[in-house]
Order: structure tokens, then sequence, then C-alpha cells
């Protein structure tokens, strides 16, 4: 039959294909071979083959989105590869640069001496925070790893991506792209934590032997789909005074609060084991707090006009239509104290960046109240563009 937009969601198998080598193929010749009798052809692409057969073969069809375009988001590295390229120059609105955390891919499997290596000559340190290469499509793709030192690279699965991490005052902003609508909602993200490697954690005592003993592994899993560990799961929290910090169980020396240095704040940090995250209504409600009750907002900076540009330089770059991004505030405000945390006008703008991190096709809109409207409507209108044109 004839169709005049076809929306579709085939991350799955289209995930299979990317990790079976089967790229997906945009030329109607090899299409065409692939579905042709006695091809042996797995049930994969044959699904994907046929829809993007048949986009070749009706190009007034609206097709939402292209295999082709979908399949550069299942990989990790390529995602991260692609926004280096395409963010390069690129500003908001009002001029803040955008960018993408550093990063380096650990392929070789159990080499955690390699992955030191390249940890010493990276432009960052610990921590550090590792994700699988897939990006979609299977329950593993949501594991995250925080790294806090090398002692915690052993748990460390490969392959994956290993990315700096980025302060961004547990706050991330979830930006959905449907066409030329753009809207932005904030979430509760990951904490600030101090920056290096910590050799050292606040040990505990063992009551039978009356000993400091450091039984900490150095890492901190979550799944990103689930409520983001808290501070306090990091085992890291503030000492208001610089004998307590310094008078820290093990002796080690307390590591400097990297928004607290003119306020004489400094955080201890104890290393804790696998965080196990109760979703609770407590946690619930603090990740789903307003962003106006964030001292330290930046809601006001990241508004849908302000991040067009951004979105605008994803969507030509990977070619879609439907899909949505996280955005970072970052600031290198290290020295400020608290009441200096929030600045306003050039000076605050020129010291931060917005980073862009886990590009993800047909995202869940589910903040969008009015996404079906807003989806039929745009359906609708490139139906009516491509009949135009054709």
């Amino acid at each position: 039959g004839n169709f005049d937009a076809i929306l579709h969601k085939m991350t799955e198998d289209i995930l299979f294909l990317s990790k079976t080598s089967e790229a997906v193929s945009a030329n109607e010749q090899q299409q065409e071979e692939q579905l042709s009798p006695g091809v042996p052809v797995c049930e994969q692409a044959q699904r994907v083959g046929r829809l993007a057969a048949y986009k070749s073969s009706h190009p007034a069809c609206c097709l939402v989105d292209h295999p082709t375009f979908v399949q550069a988001l299942m990989s990790r590295s390529d995602i991260a590869e692609m926004l280096s390229k395409c963010l390069t120059g690129v500003t908001t609105r009002s001029g803040i640069p955008a960018g993408t955390p550093s990063y380096f891919v650990a392929n070789s499997s159990g080499d955690i001496h390699r992955v030191e290596e390249l940890l010493d000559r990276a432009p960052f340190t610990y921590p550090i925070i590792v994700k699988p290469l897939p990006a979609a499509g299977t329950k593993a793709s949501h594991h995250m790893l925080v790294v806090l030192n090398r002692r915690g690279l052993r748990r460390v699965q490969f392959p994956c991506i290993v990315q700096e991490y980025a302060n961004h005052d547990g706050r991330l902003y979830k930006v959905y792209v449907l066409g030329d609508t753009v809207r932005v909602f904030p979430r509760g993200s990951l904490p600030n934590l101090p920056r290096g490697e910590r050799l050292h954690t606040a040990a505990s005592k063992n009551k039978n032997t009356n000993r400091q003993e450091d039984h900490h592994p150095g890492y901190v899993e979550f799944d990103s789909q689930r409520p983001y560990p808290k501070l306090s799961d990091f085992g890291v929290r503030e000492v208001h005074s610089w004998q307590d910090a310094d008078n820290n169980a093990t002796g080690a020396p307390a590591a400097v609060s990297p928004t607290a240095h003119s306020s004489a704040k400094r955080l201890r940090v104890t290393i804790s084991h696998r965080v196990t995250l109760q979703d609770t209504a407590a946690q619930q409600r603090e990740q789903e707090a307003p962003v106006h009750q964030n001292k330290h907002s930046n809601a006001k900076l990241v508004t849908a006009d302000e991040i067009r540009p951004i979105a605008t330089a994803l969507r030509n770059a990977f070619g879609l239509e439907l899909f949505g991004f996280d955005i970072l505030v970052t600031s290198n405000n290290d020295d400020d104290d608290d009441d200096d945390a929030i600045k306003e006008g050039e000076e605050a703008k020129r010291k931060t960046t917005m980073l862009v991190v886990d590009v993800n096709y047909f995202p869940s809109y589910k903040e969008m109240s009015d996404f079906p409207n807003l989806l039929a409507q745009y359906l609708t209108q490139r139906a009516v563009e491509r009949r135009m044109e054709s």
C-alpha cells in the first residue's frame, strides 16, 4: 500500500544489526540483494531492510526516522565522536560554548593496566564515569559505573567508554526534539565530587581487632533509569572545620570541595560499595524537586530558545527528527564561595560550558503532556509537504 508517513521505533532490530556489522544500507540495489531469494538474511535485517526499501521506492513517504541515521545512535563511541565534531565552534543563543565530555574507548578485555595508561595520558582524571558501548535497546546499556580510584577499575567491564566526570551541581537538563519543536526539562542528576584520585579512604574500625581497616572498592554502580546516587552514597560529607577534616580516621588529607575554597569547607571522602537505590518517595521528591529550589540552578540559562543552536547542530549532524539529549551545565568558577555561586551577566556565562551527553532516538517525551498532539501535527505537516514536493 501507499503510506504518507511511517513512524517506527525499531531500536532493538537496528541495535542487533549494528552488533553483527550488518549495516543498514540506504542503497536500493543493496537492499534488494539482501531481500533476494536464496540469500540468507536474519529476521532483523529483513524487517529493517523492508522499511528502508519502501522508503527508497516511495520517496514521497515521510519516514521518521531512517534506520541508517538511527543506527548512528546505537554506539556511545560513535555518538561521542560525532558530538566532538559537530559541536566544535557551536554556542548557545547568548554565546555560551557547547561541547561534550572528554573520553576514550577501552576495547581490550580485562586490560586494566591499559586503561591506567590511557588515563595517565587523558586530559582528565578521577573520578571517571564508565558506560557500556551499546547506547540503547538493552537493560545493560543503562548500567553505569563511577570510578573514584584505580582500585575501582577492577569493576570495569569491557568494551566501554570512559568519560570525564563533569561536575554539574546535581542537575541535568533533558532536551526533547520533535522537528522544529524543542523542549527542556530539568532533572536530578549525579552530585559534585572532589576532583582527583583518592588513594586513601576513611577507614572503619574492626570491632574484633580494634584496628582501622579499609575495605572500600573505589567505585559506585547505578542504573541511569532509576534515581541517581546521592552525595552520601559516595561516602562524601561536608566538614565545616579545618580541624575536623584533618583529623579524619586515616590521617589522609581531606579533599577540598570544588565550590568551597573560600568558605573554608572540606570534603571527607569515603568510598562505598555498590549503591543499592530504593525508589522511595523521599528520593523521588528530591530527584524531581523544582529547579527554582536549587540555589545553584542554571534554569535561566537552559531554555529552549537558548539551546536551540545546539539542537539544530545535532539535528543536522545525526539527520534525525525525533531525538533527545542531556545537557550538563559546567562552570570553571572553582574559586567561588556559596554567596558568589550565582553570578549574572557576561562574566558568569564566559566561565560556563554546556556539555551534551547521551543522545538517543525517539525518547519517552514523558514530560511533554501535549506530545501526542504535537506528533500528529508534525507527521501531518511533513506528509503534506512531501505531497506538494512530489
